[in-house]
């Protein structure tokens, strides 16, 4: 056993770099493994940003609609004040009318009658 034949690796040796070269194979799949948990960090990390971001949109949003609508409740009573307002004018022209027909009517009266 002393010998060594060129191409020829003693069982023993055999074994051994059969050993290391496993080693090396799980060595590797640890960097692989490595890089999957960095890169799993990363995105979470980005997806926790957009998470936080998009939170941030949503509120001003629903910030948003509660101001529309408020704004179209003030809108809504502002119709109904201006609707209000144009059923007064309607009166009141329909009484100015009323008015106007009865003074021509004495008008006319007075003029008929004779004060001589």
């Amino acid at each position: 056993m002393g010998f060594l034949i060129y191409g020829y690796i003693p069982h023993c040796q055999e074994n051994r770099i059969y050993a290391i070269l496993s080693d090396i194979m799980e060595l590797e799949k640890i960097n692989l493994l490595e890089q999957k948990i960095s890169r799993l960090i990363e995105n979470f990390s980005s997806l926790r940003e957009e998470k936080s971001t998009l939170e941030q949109k949503i509120g001003q949003l629903e910030k948003d609609i509660q101001e529309e609508r408020e704004k179209g409740e003030l809108l809504k009573e502002k119709i109904q004040a201006a609707e209000a307002l144009e059923g007064e004018i309607r009166r009141l022209r329909e009484d100015r009318e009323t008015a106007r027909q009865k003074l021509e009517g004495i008008l006319e009266k007075l003029e008929r009658t004779d004060f001589n």
